[in-house]
């Protein structure tokens, strides 16, 4: 399993993912980024934290363009954690003590919207 300390060094870059929700969207933008761990690496490629009730359970690492779209010419990056099992719903931990209704939704971007 990643650290707690690796999401937090994470959530200290900027990806230009982050940076297209800010000019879009600049109100609540870093509540959520704080609520699902956002977080960025060296090349600006956005960092999608998977995490459940025991901590961080991996990390999905992806390309964005400053317009918002996935540079699908850089493939996700999913590395295998040791002991992390399957990647599981990305922001299951935001269910612990939610009692409204849950939407589904194909991708960790639209997931954030």
């Amino acid at each position: 399993r990643p650290s707690w300390k690796e999401v937090n060094q994470s959530m200290r870059m900027r990806s230009t993912l982050t940076q297209w929700i800010e000019s879009c969207w600049t109100e609540n933008y870093h509540e959520v980024a704080q609520a699902y761990y956002l977080g960025a690496d060296e090349e600006g490629r956005v960092v999608f934290w998977y995490v459940d009730h025991f901590g961080p359970r991996r990390k999905k690492v992806m390309a964005y363009g400053l317009d918002g779209k996935r540079d699908k010419a850089k493939p996700p990056f999913l590395p295998k954690h040791e002991n992390a099992g399957k990647p599981g719903i990305f922001g299951l931990h935001m269910l612990r003590f939610n009692k409204n209704p849950v939407v589904l939704v194909e991708s960790e971007k639209t997931a954030l919207l």
